[in-house]
């Protein structure tokens, strides 16, 4: 099944969805602790900028919002912000089985997943530091 057949479903998108992110996920994934929000904040941006030159797209200082939505658009590529109830994804889960969702961006070239990175966030149990967290697909930014 394609994903621009005819007879795909929104259910047939969401499985494919889910099936890449398990995927990028289970092979990719690395979290890393960082002592402030802004420290995190940045570690962020660069994971974006690598992110995006992967798919073929460099954002320079003096490009506008219209120059940069042409030219992601014509290398098919779309950075998505997503908010999750981490309850609701734990109880889908166990249910369904897979990665839960987390909040943060997720990148895609050609309708794919290719990166994924989480909007900072913290722990707050008591076998891990204590500390701001960046959890992430993008490899070779530090």
């Amino acid at each position: 099944m394609a994903r621009n057949d005819v007879d795909t479903t929104l259910g047939d998108i969401n499985r494919l969805d889910r099936d890449n992110f398990d995927h990028i996920m289970k092979r990719d994934a690395n979290t890393f602790k960082f002592a402030t929000p802004k420290e995190a904040q940045h570690f962020m941006g660069l994971c974006v900028d690598k992110a995006l030159r992967k798919c073929g797209i460099k954002i320079r200082p003096n490009m506008n919002g219209d120059r940069i939505a042409r030219l992601m658009a014509s290398r098919e590529c779309k950075l998505e912000h997503r908010t999750y109830d981490d309850k609701e994804e734990a109880e889908r889960v166990d249910k369904e089985g897979g990665t839960p969702y987390q909040t943060g961006l997720f990148v895609y070239s050609k309708n794919e997943i290719t990166a994924y990175i989480s909007s900072p966030f913290a722990y707050d149990g008591g076998v891990i530091m204590p500390g701001v967290y960046i959890k992430t697909t993008v490899k070779g930014v530090i």
